[in-house]
């Protein structure tokens, strides 16, 4: 309720009050509900009303053309007078209500650092990005596999966190929706290299969808990391959709794997899900989610893990060196064609 005054307030407060009492002291209780409802003094009409119940009553339209005529005075008055003041606790009530929508697609300082031009799109930087990371952590786990004659403690460790490049990669970038928005010599890319990239993510999760869950949620929270890291803040659209995508592949891990896992591993899960979903309220919340998020998926990978001998682990370092390499070497070629285009 914009240019409220308070002398305007204070006169129509008194002349309400007077018109009511001079000429209706016995008046009805509809009068007092009129005053309430347009937010002028109900509770001094009240008591008006109570100290002058035996007085005669005035005629009914005498007292609709004076109040009529109270209140057109004491607008013309309010809005004559040159001091405002604050609005009070009902006009506010009443103001119309700015909401203010997220935009969804807010610039994210991590996007840019990586060189993702269009969040709508195939991300291409980002798919070099998780391609070299997969490559570098299973090169890690060969050389701990050879260190330790099988694929151990350290080897299980970077397999479930090779494992999570993929898979984040087909969560948020390679979506079949962004894919089709991709220019078509970028797309025909990406559609090349989407089975293949699959079929890389299924050898590290051992083909389980619900361990791949678990490796989803843990994926998305590392990611929120560097999300929240980079500058882009807890309330970024690209950090909150992580979280809430993690805690929804947390609950699926914990309630599908009920008789897989020990009670211990049933808890630690749970414990894990109420952190995501209750306890993030800044960056460091989301490290410490992604840390034990990160050392749950390395336990619960490890049956799996410890299956793989030194060589089968080597064996999937070099896939990752060469689908990588292919990548990166097809994409050249087309952004090439289509500056020569």
């Amino acid at each position: 309720m914009g240019g409220v005054q308070l002398a305007g307030f204070q006169g129509v407060h008194s002349q309400v009050a007077g018109a009511v009492s001079s000429l209706a002291p016995n008046a009805p209780r509809w009068v007092a509900v009129l005053l309430g409802a347009t937010g002028f003094g109900a509770a001094v009409a009240d008591l008006t009303l109570q100290r002058h119940a035996q007085a005669p009553q005035s005629d009914p339209n005498e007292l609709y053309d004076r109040l009529a005529e109270v209140y057109r005075k004491a607008r013309e008055e309010m809005q004559s007078s040159p001091v405002a003041v604050a609005a009070p606790a009902t006009a506010v009530a009443q103001a119309p209500v700015t909401v203010n929508i997220v935009n969804t697609t807010a610039p994210s300082k991590y996007l840019a650092q990586e060189g993702a031009e269009d969040v709508d799109t195939g991300c291409l930087p980002c798919g070099k990005a998780h391609l070299g990371a997969m490559q570098g952590m299973l090169e890690r786990a060969a050389e701990a596999a050879q260190k330790e004659g099988s694929c151990g403690p350290e080897c299980g460790q970077w397999v479930a966190r090779a494992a999570q490049e993929p898979v984040a990669l087909f969560a948020r970038d390679w979506t079949p929706e962004r894919i089709a928005k991709t220019p078509p010599h970028h797309r025909a890319i990406l559609e090349q290299y989407v089975p293949q990239v699959r079929r890389a993510q299924s050898e590290l999760v051992g083909g389980d969808a619900v361990t791949e869950s678990l490796v989803r949620a843990s994926a998305l929270l590392s990611e929120a990391t560097r999300f929240a890291g980079a500058g882009d803040g807890i309330e970024h659209p690209e950090v909150q959709w992580r979280l809430a995508e993690a805690e929804k592949d947390l609950t699926t891990a914990e309630r599908a794997k009920v008789g897989a896992m020990t009670p211990d591993m049933q808890q630690r899960l749970r414990r894990l899900r109420q952190q995501a979903y209750n306890d993030v309220r800044g960056p460091e919340d989301v490290t410490a989610a992604a840390a034990e998020a990160d050392a749950v998926t390395a336990e619960v990978l490890g049956a799996y893990t410890a299956s793989l001998t030194p060589e089968q682990v080597a064996q999937r370092a070099e896939q990752a060196r060469a689908l990588r390499k292919s990548f990166r070497a097809d994409l050249a070629a087309a952004e090439k064609g289509a500056g020569a285009a």
